[in-house]
């Protein structure tokens, strides 16, 4: 299965959907073993781009991971040039986690520090995914 969105921190309603709907399909596929490809578009305030790529499958050692490259777009500003005509440079990273974590929310709607088992059955508006990176210490909260 694959399916593509766009996450717009201007439109906070709408980035809470999105997020929920790649965290509740980035769990299915791996907690399911089941093939799965995303492909994601963040912005920032400022209106930087990152363009994410995620592939749920098993790695050449057959442990099932989900591996992601992004690509981040960086505009250059000029103190008062206007953001239009400002230049993109492109940062690319991958990395694979084989350590997919579930966490609940606390009342303010934060990730808590409580854990959430594999086999619960929860909607994903009320969790939190933590992406474990192999090679250095990266973790990436979704």
């Amino acid at each position: 299965m694959r399916f593509s969105m766009c996450i717009c921190r201007k439109r906070r309603l709408g980035e809470r959907k999105a997020r929920a709907e790649l965290r509740g399909f980035l769990w299915d596929h791996w907690f399911s073993r089941r093939l799965g490809y995303v492909e994601a578009t963040f912005y920032t305030i400022e209106g930087d781009r990152s363009e994410h790529v995620f592939f749920v499958e098993p790695g050449t050692d057959g442990r099932w991971r989900i591996a992601h490259r992004a690509q981040m777009m960086k505009l250059r500003r000029a103190e008062c040039e206007d953001l239009l005509s400002g230049e993109e440079t492109p940062e690319c990273a991958t990395a694979s986690a084989y350590e997919i974590k579930r966490y609940g929310l606390n009342a303010s709607g934060r990730s808590s520090s409580i854990s959430v088992p594999p086999d619960a059955v929860m909607i994903p508006e009320t969790y939190r995914l933590l992406l474990v990176f192999e090679g250095p210490a990266a973790k990436w909260e979704i």
